[in-house]
């Protein structure tokens, strides 16, 4: 990628029931200069009636295929070099511009905010190269991903974050970038992992591969 060109980034969001949030995400986006695109999965509530007030590119699918499936399609749609996936209760916070830092490397990952609950305040997480990372604080390189086929597993219920991530950093090293540029917002409306014995296990299978 020539040093005069800057590459273009995209925040892929997608949302399911996150009508109590998917406005304060879709408000932090619409300050920045990225291209956005959002997809709401069948919603029940209100949720694809706020997003359709906002100029970003959206859809609302015909029925409820979950995450994974979602992620797969902004991924095929992407006309961007890079691409962000953010959950619609997610939400960005005011930071440099990320494409200054973005050279052509396949794989980034960066510190985030974590806002557990309803607490007013946020926590800064620096996680460096773990692969346990929440999705949002990793930028991937859209050529990376169809050139080593990597793509999120539609028949995994939960973990499908966690078993996407392992694959990458499987195959390419991340570049760390000190830049906490989104706030992931642990709420009561379904964080997919739980802290059961079943869910552990799952995690150490897919660690393990």
């Amino acid at each position: 990628m020539s040093k005069h060109l800057k590459p273009k980034l995209s925040f892929a969001v997608s949302c399911y029931n996150k009508s109590k949030y998917i406005r304060r995400c879709l408000d932090s986006l619409a300050i920045t200069s990225y291209d956005v695109s959002v997809i709401d999965d069948n919603s029940t509530d209100n949720s694809y009636d706020i997003i359709s007030e906002y100029a970003f590119k959206h859809e609302r699918l015909d029925k409820n295929h979950g995450v994974s499936h979602v992620r797969n399609k902004q991924i095929d749609e992407c006309k961007s070099d890079y691409i962000i996936f953010l959950d619609g209760d997610d939400f960005v916070v005011p930071h440099q511009d990320l494409t200054n830092v973005l050279n052509g490397a396949e794989l980034y990952i960066a510190p985030y905010y974590f806002l557990p609950g309803n607490r007013k305040s946020s926590i800064l997480v620096n996680e460096m190269i773990s692969n346990r990372r929440q999705m949002s604080s990793v930028i991937v390189n859209i050529k990376a991903l169809k050139k080593y086929d990597i793509r999120f597993n539609e028949k995994l219920k939960n973990l499908e974050d966690l078993e996407f991530i392992h694959r990458l950093f499987k195959v390419t090293k991340p570049i760390y970038i000190d830049i906490p540029y989104y706030t992931y917002n642990k709420n009561e409306s379904g964080k997919r992992i739980r802290n059961s014995t079943e869910s552990r296990i799952k995690l150490n299978i897919i660690l393990d591969k």
